[in-house]
């Protein structure tokens, strides 16, 4: 049995769902709906609950139960609380809680064995970030925008990666191991406390953004020839040296997408740059770093 009653104009609440345990499908996503989330635990054949895009309060249900839930979503509401249990959902394919005011820890993956889509950014979670370990084959893992503190975990961990993101947090500690991502396309972590090198690049040929700035990396700026697919190379407020790298030929960079500066480069000539920055000559603001050790 479904319900789909997505991207209407209903309000007022969702009614009690108890009692419909043969629901597979319940959709009420892109409303105007209002107050909690119902119990859902009596629902032991649902496999995707979709209440994303309303105004929903008040906590996340408990979903322990539900154990062939393979997608939750509840992305752009104003819900609070804590994340549930959700250790058990072996069949879990994507969770999405982004866009809430949600707090607490983010849950370990280590029994979500098919988990390939996991959305928690823009929301107020702390602790550590855990480890990526556990599903056979993660796709997305993005959250920014949090209150996350402590080192990026090993992405390695997880080669069929397609974009890992966890910009405007307070992590800090080193950038990991790219060589074994050749499928990552998205790598965002702008905007946090990490230092070290920006790792070798070379393996991930189908890198789309590449996004560090407002960090304190130190070193140069690997090679990024090789990256034909890549739209944008942001290392700017970092603590970077020596020579920029050629752009990859043929190149994807789009024109003013690229931030190279400030950083103590080597002042060089290069029309490429001078495009991709959309500043002329690229190294024109890169004497100029605040907050960072280096001054005008």
């Amino acid at each position: 049995m479904r319900f789909s009653a997505g991207d209407n104009q209903l309000t007022g609440s969702i009614p009690a769902l108890a009692g419909l345990q043969n629901l597979r499908e319940f959709d009420v996503a892109i409303n105007q709906l209002t107050g909690e989330i119902p119990d859902v635990s009596s629902l032991t054949q649902i496999a995707r609950l979709s209440l994303y895009s309303n105004n929903l309060t008040g906590p996340l249900p408990q979903l322990s139960k539900l154990t062939l839930l393979e997608s939750f979503s509840v992305d752009e509401n104003e819900l609070t609380g804590t994340l549930p249990d959700i250790s058990g959902l072996t069949y879990l394919r994507a969770f999405s809680v982004y866009g809430n005011q949600l707090s607490g820890p983010l849950p370990s993956l280590a029994t979500l064995v098919n988990l390939q889509f996991f959305f928690a950014l823009r929301n107020n979670f702390s602790g550590t970030i855990p480890s990526l370990d556990g599903p056979a084959s993660l796709l997305y893992y993005e959250v920014d925008q949090n209150q996350l503190t402590g080192p990026l975990p090993e992405v390695s961990l997880q080669p069929s990666l397609l974009a890992f993101t966890a910009s405007s947090n307070q992590l800090s500690g080193e950038i990991p191991d790219l060589s074994q991502m050749t499928g990552l396309q998205f790598f965002l972590v702008s905007n946090n406390e990490l230092t070290g090198a920006i790792p070798d690049l070379a393996a991930a040929t189908q890198l789309v953004y590449f996004e560090v700035e407002h960090n304190r990396l130190s070193g140069s700026i690997p090679s990024i020839d090789g990256l034909n697919q890549l739209y944008d190379l942001r290392v700017g407020y970092n603590e970077l040296s020596g020579d920029i790298p050629p752009i990859p030929s043929p190149s994807s960079i789009q024109p003013g997408w690229s931030e190279l500066c400030p950083n103590a480069l080597t002042p060089a000539a290069n029309p490429d740059w001078d495009t991709a920055t959309g500043i002329a000559p690229w190294y024109s603001t890169c004497d100029v770093i605040f907050g960072n050790g280096f001054e005008s």
